[in-house]
């Protein structure tokens, strides 16, 4: 058994098997077993019929029975797995076109060393399938456009654009039916001199296709956003929560809230944590405008890892910052630059902004 040989020329005329294909047949050898003997060229050892079957049983070590057929030369072969192969029903349009082409290219030569013309190969051909001689003609064309493309060096994939066209390219060498070019389009690369401008030409073809399919392919459409209906607050007042991270730098997570175009903010922040109050200003988008000062009946202390040795703080600040122009002051004779907290810190601030603008215009965050 060691002695039958794999002829890659013959092979060619076998559709490929896709994963799926293969995982059937495989379970199927090993269930059943080699049901059909391979069918071997005779004195020459060359398998002609049961390629798949043949490297499978190999695989799984299954015990392979032959039977031996004689054939006079190498054409006889191929004409007679050509004509076996039509004979399936399962075959693809590719794979139909590209078999009865090579055999027509292949009887052709044989008849023009013998002095009869390729007409009477096509019509022969066309008789024989119950097709049309142009048929015939035009899937000799297909054939040669194919074995073109399969001598041609593979592409080297080297990114993942390049990766895809050289898969692309191989789906048509193996003629499957989603390939991307058609019938025709091979046909035509039949006219080219060599394999590589074979390859070029059907690699141009390729990449256009692809581009004008992803301009085609209409757009995902977005999902409607959800209205904020949240009212835009003309003047804030807040209290964000801050923190001190490992390199002693003062920082809030609290997100801008929504405000109008003109407006402005109060925040109210501890003493330590003043610098982490300007910076929040800044990462909201708006302008420092002052600050009030807020005196406590007691001291309040920082989580700061450093004692605060400069002041004894007993007061907070109201850091004060706007959007756009702001928001013009009314005429009253308020300016106020210290307030005393009392029991209720936050109460006094909101009284003092309601001393600037209505309450109703206030928005807490």
């Amino acid at each position: 058994m060691s002695k039958l040989k794999i002829n890659p020329e013959l092979e060619k005329f076998l559709p490929v098997l896709d994963a799926e294909e293969e995982k059937q047949l495989e379970a199927s050898l090993k269930e059943e077993g080699l049901r059909d003997p391979i069918l071997i060229w005779k004195g020459d050892g060359t398998v002609v019929d049961g390629h798949n079957r043949y490297r499978l049983c190999k695989k799984l070590k299954i015990t392979i029975k032959t039977r031996m057929r004689e054939f006079p030369d190498l054409d006889a072969v191929k004409k007679y797995m050509i004509v076996n192969q039509l004979a399936r029903r399962n075959l693809t349009n590719q794979d139909r076109q590209y078999l009865m082409g090579t055999l027509y290219n292949t009887e052709k030569q044989s008849e023009k060393r013998t002095n009869q013309g390729g007409e009477r190969t096509s019509a022969k051909i066309a008789e024989k399938f119950g097709v049309g001689e142009k048929t015939v003609r035009r899937s000799g064309e297909y054939a040669e456009g194919i074995d073109l493309l399969a001598k041609a060096a593979p592409i080297k994939a080297t990114s993942n654009i390049v990766k895809d066209v050289a898969d692309r390219l191989k789906r048509i060498q193996e003629r499957k039916k989603d390939a991307d070019l058609t019938t025709t389009e091979v046909a035509a690369l039949s006219k080219v001199e060599t394999p590589e401008k074979a390859a070029a030409v059907a690699t141009k073809m390729i990449e256009k296709k692809v581009v004008q399919k992803a301009a085609s392919k209409p757009a995902t459409p977005k999902k409607p956003v959800k209205k904020d209906d949240t009212p835009s607050a003309n003047v804030l007042y807040c209290a964000p929560n801050f923190a001190i991270d490992g390199d002693d730098n003062v920082y809030s997570r609290m997100d801008a809230p929504k405000m109008a175009r003109n407006s402005v903010a109060f925040i109210r922040v501890e003493d330590w944590a003043l610098p982490g109050a300007i910076a929040l200003v800044k990462s909201w988008g708006l302008t420092y405008a002052g600050s009030l000062a807020v005196r406590l009946s007691e001291k309040k202390s920082g989580p700061g890892t450093a004692p605060l040795t400069y002041s004894n703080p007993v007061h907070e600040h109201v850091v004060i910052a706007d959007r756009g122009m702001g928001i013009p002051l009314a005429e009253k004779d308020v300016r106020v630059s210290v307030i005393a907290g009392g029991d209720d810190v936050e109460k006094t601030i909101l009284g003092v902004i309601g001393t600037y603008f209505p309450k109703e215009t206030v928005t807490k965050a």
